[in-house]
This record gives C-alpha cells, structure tokens and sequence, in this order.
C-alpha cells in the first residue's frame, strides 16, 4: 500500500475506515494502534464502555440491583444508539472529502457508496475461489473504483497505438481487451449457474447462418432457470457507465436501457426459449435482471442443500462471487 500514491485516493484511504461510505475499508495497522491510543480510544472507546457497563457498575457499588433483562434491553438500545452515531460521523467525514475530488471521481466514489458496490474490499484472498489478486490488479481495481490515473502501464495502446489511459483501456476494442472482459463475465455467471443447473452451455446458437444473415448466438444457455423443463437464453453485456454519453444518465437508468434491448428475443421465442439481457458496469455493478438471476442462484442452492436462503447465498459467495454487490473482482485491462 504504501506504493498506492493518487492524491484523491490518499485522501479517501487515510480518512475512509469503512468502504460502505467510500472507503477502501482498510487501514495501517501501526498508524491505526497508535491513532487508537492517543485520539481515538480516549474519545470513543471509553465512553462506549462506560454506556454499556454503567448498570454492571452501579449494580456492584450496591447503587440498583442488577436486572439481566433490562441489562438486555439497555445494552442493545444504546448499541443501536452507538452505530448510529458512528454512521453520523462517516456521513459527515464523506460529505467533506467528497467535495476534495473533481465530478467524475465525485460521480465514480457516490456509485460505489449508493449501490453497496464494495464487498470485495473485505474478502479473503482465497486462490480457490480466484480472489487472490496481484498488487498490480488491486490497484487497478482502486483506479477504476476512484476514476484515477492507472500506474505501471504502456504510453500508448498495443492493439491501436493511441494514448493508453483508464479510459481507452476500457472501450478499446483492439487486443482483445473488450472480449477478454466480457468473457471473464460471461464465464462467471456460467459458473455460477453450473452449480445450481446441471445443463449449461456458453454459447448457443440460436439462430443459424442464412444467406443475407449471420448466425445469432447467445452467451449463456441453461436449463430450468425460469421455466421448469424450459431453456433460458442470456446475453451478456459489460458497459463503461462513465463514458460521456452516458454522463447524463444515472448508472442504473443506464444499465436498465441496456436491458430493454433483446435483440435475440423473437429468434429466443421462436425457439420456446425465455430471453434475459444480464448487464454490468465495469466497475461490477449489476443491472435489475442480472440480480434476480443471481437471486434465482441462491434461491437454487438453498433448496438443493435443504438450507435457507441465507446459507444458500453464503455458498454462492464462497464458491465464486461476492453477495449481491456485484461480480467478483476481475481485472478490467487483460489478465
């Protein structure tokens, strides 16, 4: 980390101690014991204790006789007081440093907040389940998840020779790029699927070449997802929700236009197959669709595992994807 230098970032990574208010939920464990000792722990911690244990120590002077259920009560009514309070003081520190960063990272740092897109941050690094990123993807990560200069890359572009930069990295459609994240996507989601459905196949042709028509084909097929015996056909779309024509749309607005467009629904229907477009940002946030696809997955678990749904869900993040926050941490650029 102490590599990681954006300014704007800096800024955000010494103040932000919790990534659901903008933060990389991360902090120096040195800096953070001696922050602790000399500003924090006299201001917070004490206090806090002495809110929770009061009735314990009036209790032992003699002063009231303890009651354990209204210990109980009192202890759970002045922790939810706690966290509200806390919740207050990030709010406060967001709204401050929000202002320090220009409207595009503005726009970037409120999306990650306002859409819960940050349960990445707090996840093991478990090669099993690929979330074992290198230095250079997570800081990549923090670039796109803060719209900041990208480090240790080319000046200009292998596949078209212009500048390379966060922008062009994600919209250049020469090398590959643009395929390789969309396969990644694709590739999760099918994997996902695989371990609710037993028939999934990436790739189907749903229409076949014609003379003046080339062949349709869909991203994902799998069998019994909306329809019990029936096929459901899915397409797969990752879109740059930063971009400038879309500057006046809100990512969600956005992802939901996208949605609408299903371009393979009357060849899908002809076929007796259901039709879903599932989109995602760039910077994983997911689309209305492509989350009740994911709650179909976890809905799908829990009852081949005779669990509830939170269990079901709590395999679904294990194996390969973070809870409903989005997809799991891929590397935008290339591998």
């Amino acid at each position: 980390m102490p590599s990681f230098s954006y300014e704007s970032v800096s800024i955000i990574y010494k103040s932000f101690k919790s990534s659901f208010y903008g933060g990389i939920g991360l902090g120096v464990p040195t800096l953070d014991l001696v922050a602790s000792i000399y500003r924090i722990l006299p201001l917070l911690v004490l206090p806090t204790t002495r809110k929770l244990t009061s009735s314990n120590v009036e209790a032992l002077k003699g002063i009231t006789e303890f009651d354990i259920d209204e210990f109980n009560v009192g202890y759970y009514l002045i922790q939810e007081e706690i966290t509200k309070e806390k919740a207050a003081r990030f709010a406060h520190l967001f709204s401050e440093l929000l202002l320090l960063l220009t409207l595009d990272q503005q726009r970037a740092v409120n999306r990650a907040k306002g859409e819960r897109m940050s349960s990445w941050l707090p996840v093991a690094p478990v090669a099993k389940n690929h979330f074992d990123l290198s230095a250079q993807e997570f800081k990549d990560l923090l670039a796109l998840r803060y719209l900041k200069t990208l480090q240790g890359i080319p000046p200009t572009s292998d596949g078209c020779s212009a500048t390379f930069d966060l922008s062009h990295a994600i919209i250049c459609r020469c090398g590959g790029l643009v395929t390789h994240r969309h396969n990644e996507v694709r590739d999760c989601f099918g994997d996902l699927a695989a371990f609710a459905w037993s028939e999934v196949i990436r790739k189907p042709v749903v229409r076949e070449a014609r003379s003046h028509f080339p062949a349709l084909v869909a991203d994902i097929a799998v069998h019994g997802v909306w329809v019990h015996q029936g096929k459901a056909l899915f397409n797969i779309r990752v879109i740059d929700t930063d971009a400038w024509c879309y500057r006046n749309q809100s990512p969600i607005d956005m992802l939901s236009g996208a949605e609408k467009e299903k371009k393979c629904l009357e060849a899908c229907t002809d076929r007796g197959a259901v039709f879903t477009s599932l989109c995602s940002s760039v910077d994983r946030l997911l689309g209305r669709e492509a989350h009740v696809f994911v709650n179909r997955i976890a809905d799908r678990l829990s009852s081949n595992q005779n669990t509830n749904n939170a269990q079901g869900v709590g395999q679904y993040h294990r194996e390969n994807v973070t809870l409903q926050s989005g997809l799991p941490p891929y590397h935008p650029f290339g591998a």
